[in-house]
């Protein structure tokens, strides 16, 4: 097990794949210059731009969940194992909900569900294991997924959740749920690096979404600029 964590570190160390995915996406905006071509990820009829954004962080927390459901079984970690596969049914309901127009529910079903995820997963991995670094990458997904006018008091809300999740973390000295699953060679060799990957991961993603928003938005100004 531990030769296969080796290789995942190897390579795929953080950095690189934070690279390949920024050239990717500036890459797919070239070509898409009027956004970042998200239509393909959502259903019909979703045109809000949060609940867009709703769609594809789900399908992109869906495949991390699968992905960290399958590690922390081998890891023998049954807490974290139990927990993501909660938030991985979280998931797929909150994406049938969006296909089901209920795009609100659908939002407040997923990142409720995300913030019982990472205060369980803060309480159980050590503390260098990366995961405050992963809060402060969450804290904008409710700013994006909460756009409407109606839904802002919720999103200056939710936006709290990692900062609260950490403090009373530090207050109850990381013991809520009893000691760490993962002993501490295995959350410096592997866990690690898994979570400062995906805090960068989600950090481009939502650079990238706010310079498409920018610039068609520029485009529209000067459409109507050169029609004046």
């Amino acid at each position: 097990m531990y030769i296969l964590l080796d290789i995942f570190n190897i390579f795929l160390p953080p950095t690189e794949v934070s690279t390949f995915t920024v050239l990717y996406c500036m890459r797919y905006q070239k070509k898409n210059p009027k956004g970042m071509g998200m239509r393909f990820l959502n259903p019909d009829g979703v045109t809000n731009h949060g609940d867009q954004m709703s769609v594809m962080l789900i399908k992109f927390c869906m495949v991390l969940a699968v992905f960290w459901i399958c590690i922390m079984s081998l890891l023998n970690a049954p807490i974290l194992a139990g927990i993501t596969v909660f938030i991985l049914l979280a998931l797929i309901v909150a994406l049938w909900l969006h296909h089901q127009q209920m795009h609100f529910t659908a939002k407040l079903v997923w990142l409720f569900s995300g913030a019982i995820f990472m205060f369980v997963t803060k309480q159980l991995i050590p503390d260098f294991g990366g995961m405050n670094f992963l809060l402060i990458a969450v804290t904008g997904i409710p700013f994006l997924t909460f756009q409407r006018p109606s839904e802002r008091n919720l999103s200056y809300f939710l936006g709290t959740m990692p900062m609260l999740i950490w403090w009373v973390s530090h207050f109850g000295d990381y013991s809520f749920l009893g000691p760490n699953e993962l002993d501490t060679e295995t959350t410096a060799s592997f866990i690690a690096p898994t979570t400062i990957t995906v805090t960068f991961l989600m950090v481009m993603m939502q650079m990238v979404y706010f310079t498409s928003i920018f610039r068609k938005y520029e485009d529209e100004l000067r459409e109507e600029a050169n029609k004046a």
